[in-house]
């Protein structure tokens, strides 16, 4: 199934190229590869929010599975080491799912990424989530789609917000 991951970083890019020398021609493929075949977004973080270039921090949202995120990570603890830095690999769908995440962080880019959320959700929401959401944190806690959803009525898209 797949699952989102945000992965912050603050490994420069110039240390990433230098590890990459490291990586042997089928490892960078492989890099590429993963990159290019998986559904994600990169920024620059500066801690509290998303920007194209400011920050020292990277920041991705990967729509993959765990079998192609441990890749990542195995591949990205090779480039890296012997350098002083930290990678941070969260799964974040549950937050996703029971639509907890806090969209501001992306900033420019808060529309779109709510968006792919939301046909995240469609796609993978159930009722026992929702259920699971009211145990946990009670009906306060659902948005007006979950009360759609539960009652077998078609989501609203951020796009009919506009």
């Amino acid at each position: 199934m797949t699952k989102i991951y945000r992965i912050i970083t603050n490994f420069t890019s110039e240390q990433s190229e230098v590890g990459l020398q490291k990586c042997s021609d089928f490892e960078v493929k492989e890099i590429i590869e993963l990159v290019d075949q998986t559904h994600n977004y990169t920024f620059k973080y500066d801690g509290s929010v998303c920007h194209w270039r400011e920050g020292d921090l990277e920041y991705n949202i990967f729509f993959c599975d765990e079998k192609t995120i441990e890749k990542l990570r195995k591949l990205d603890e090779k480039v890296h080491e012997g350098f002083e830095g930290y990678t941070e690999i969260d799964d974040i769908t549950n937050e996703v799912i029971l639509d907890m995440i806090d969209t501001s962080v992306f900033g420019f880019f808060e529309f779109e990424m709510n968006y792919d959320f939301f046909k995240y959700r469609e796609e993978h929401l159930t009722k026992d989530h929702i259920l699971d959401k009211i145990l946990i944190y009670g009906t306060d806690s659902l948005s007006e789609n979950e009360k759609l959803f539960l009652d077998d009525k078609e989501m609203v898209s951020p796009i009919n917000n506009i």
